[in-house]
């Protein structure tokens, strides 16, 4: 799929009214109806929508709640989808998802993998005061900076920093964010297991944490977090547990060498 061509999801609570203005055969449709219809248009041809009649584009602009979308268009999505709960960003760079401040409707933004992104440029968001769910694992050069402006998002529970420059600086930012539940750190190289415990010791509310490829938390260091903390799920994200071997542990720094993660 072209990644420059938003992908649409309705949610499944959609129930749309009949567009005002708009009588006949759409009005007589039953709401699940209508929102099937809309759904089956070619959103991403805005010309093709200007050819159908106004009832369903209407209908469909407010069906749709998700789309997946390149960071040059964001703009141009945000004001013709305007309650959009959910959205995929590829590719994005600081100027373009400055765009996503002071949204108010946004529960979940997905910005894994835009390389681009700076401390300066999501420090920048402000005013997403629904934003629950932020994915920012493999934004490789976000670090403590783009953190410490994460504590304040009043709705924030799940948060994912993988293979970010997070330190324990940076946790201990985050610890000020009153309703994170949910928070994953797979391939944070730079937090220890002194910071990680002082960031649960100051964060009751935790449920779920997730520490694997984590060069400086060995196995015996998330036993004794999870020891620690009980009411805390503390996991190492593999499938497999790694196995303890000294040759283990070197096979898994030279890997991790490889992508410059040491």
């Amino acid at each position: 799929m072209n990644a420059a061509s938003p992908t649409l999801r309705p949610s499944p609570s959609t129930s749309l009214e009949a567009p005002t203005g708009i009588t006949g055969e759409w009005s007589a449709l039953m709401p699940e109806l209508q929102q099937q219809v809309a759904l089956s248009l070619p959103l991403t041809d805005l010309l093709s929508l200007s050819e159908v009649s106004r009832g369903c584009l209407h209908a469909a602009r407010l069906a749709v709640r998700y789309v997946t979308v390149s960071g040059e268009r964001l703009s141009e999505v945000l004001r013709l989808y305007p309650h959009l709960a959910e959205i995929k960003l590829i590719n994005a760079s600081d100027a373009q998802i400055a765009a996503l401040a002071g949204n108010r409707i946004i529960k979940r933004v997905d910005l894994s993998g835009c390389m681009h992104l700076t401390d300066q440029g999501v420090a920048r968001l402000s005013g997403l005061a629904s934003l629950s769910e932020l994915d920012l694992r493999r934004c490789f050069d976000l670090g403590d900076g783009a953190v410490a402006a994460l504590a304040s998002y009043p709705a924030l529970e799940s948060l994912d920093l993988g293979l970010t420059k997070l330190t324990d600086t940076g946790l201990a930012a985050l610890a000020r964010c009153p309703t994170l539940k949910h928070l994953k750190l797979v391939g944070c190289n730079f937090i220890t297991p002194d910071g990680v415990d002082a960031f649960l010791a100051r964060q009751p509310q935790i449920r779920n944490l997730t520490l694997g490829w984590c060069a400086r938390i060995d196995r015996g260091a998330l036993q004794d977090l999870q020891q620690r903390h009980p009411s805390v799920k503390v996991a190492s994200g593999l499938a497999t547990p790694l196995p303890r071997s000294d040759s283990a542990d070197r096979s898994l720094e030279h890997a991790l060498a490889q992508f410059g993660l040491v």
